[in-house]
């Protein structure tokens, strides 16, 4: 076998490679183009990426009691605002307060002018 024989011999294995590399992409393509297919990748896409979201939320949360906690709470509160207030208008309204909401108004009271008083004290 001469050199051009053996040059002859790379082309053509270079060429039957791009070749197979080709025909893998055409089928790939293909597959892409056939009903349905884009929609069941992006729909494999959407649901991997919504488990890892739910996981690293579960992580977190599973961290985080104390905060998930109180977010919970804050928004049940924030639910029922409107029925709280109705409550709590209707019962100043008619001057009636029970002295545990008397007790807990005081405290609150003491603990804001305590904070007023530090903030005073704190230089600029």
């Amino acid at each position: 076998m001469n050199r051009e024989d053996m040059e002859l011999e790379a082309l053509r294995a270079a060429r039957d490679s791009a070749r197979g590399r080709l025909a893998a992409q055409v089928d790939g393509l293909r597959d892409l183009a056939r009903p349905g297919a884009l929609t069941q990748r992006i729909r494999d896409e959407v649901e991997d990426r919504s488990r890892d979201a739910l996981y690293q939320a579960m992580e977190i949360a599973s961290d985080q009691r104390g905060i998930l906690a109180g977010t919970l709470t804050a928004l049940a509160l924030w639910a029922v605002r409107k029925r709280l207030l109705a409550k709590a208008g209707d019962a100043l309204a008619k001057g009636k307060r029970p002295k545990a909401v008397n007790a807990a108004l005081d405290q609150a009271r003491a603990l804001l002018e305590k904070a007023l008083a530090k903030l005073d004290k704190t230089p600029d």
